[in-house]
């Protein structure tokens, strides 16, 4: 996607919002003759590399992005948005709208990918239809089962605490009213939609 938004006269300025130094290893080779500047913002500096002359690493917060309207060509977001929390600690729909309208304001084209809540296997905790089960259930399995964080639960209280921290997914049409300007695709697995990603483009860039 970055090759084909490259801009006349300048170099190519991406935000990674929520990313990590390991995401973008592997791709730093295939940016070779690619004038490009990515900054990696991170809510923790332990994820985040060293700056170089391609890369700036930021510690931030992605529901309160500290950068001009339109100052990116491109924002890129992967498997973020489920784990943006208000300032109360909890996961939640106000969050996520926080999330969704500054990378809009902040990128002049934006790739933001999510995992999909009517794909049955729930990516975090890594069992099927967990995300579907009532929250008592939820509390009880996290009591009773090594889950997320790789403990369990030692109370009630405990485990109902974690679930406000818990991965909120979005559905298709989340998506769609959370990025109005943008087109939403999926990803499937086995003829199931696994993920989703709101795409805009700049009028002016080609695909």
């Amino acid at each position: 996607m970055l090759k084909a938004v490259q801009p006349g006269g300048r170099a190519l300025r991406v935000l990674d919002v929520g990313g990590t130094a390991n995401f973008w290893r592997p791709i730093i080779p295939s940016l070779d003759g690619l004038d490009v500047r990515i900054t990696v913002l991170n809510l923790e500096a332990r994820c985040l590399g060293s700056d170089d002359e391609i890369f700036t690493y930021v510690v931030g917060n992605a529901c309160a992005l500290d950068y001009a309207d339109n100052y990116f060509d491109v924002v890129v977001s992967n498997s973020v948005i489920e784990h943006v929390e208000d300032p109360t600690g909890h996961v939640s729909w106000r969050a996520q709208r926080k999330y969704a309208a500054e990378v809009r304001r902040v990128g002049k084209s934006f790739y933001v990918q999510a995992p999909y809540f009517w794909f049955p296997m729930e990516p975090h905790y890594r069992r099927p239809f967990f995300h579907w089960l009532p929250l008592p259930l939820q509390a009880w399995m996290l009591m009773n089962f090594d889950l997320r964080g790789g403990r369990k639960s030692g109370s009630l209280h405990d485990a109902y605490e974690r679930l406000d921290e818990h991965p909120r997914l979005p559905t298709f049409g989340d998506m769609k009213l959370l990025f109005p300007d943008a087109r939403i695709e999926r990803e499937r697995f086995a003829l199931l939609t696994k993920s989703l990603t709101a795409i805009r483009l700049d009028d002016g860039l080609r695909t």
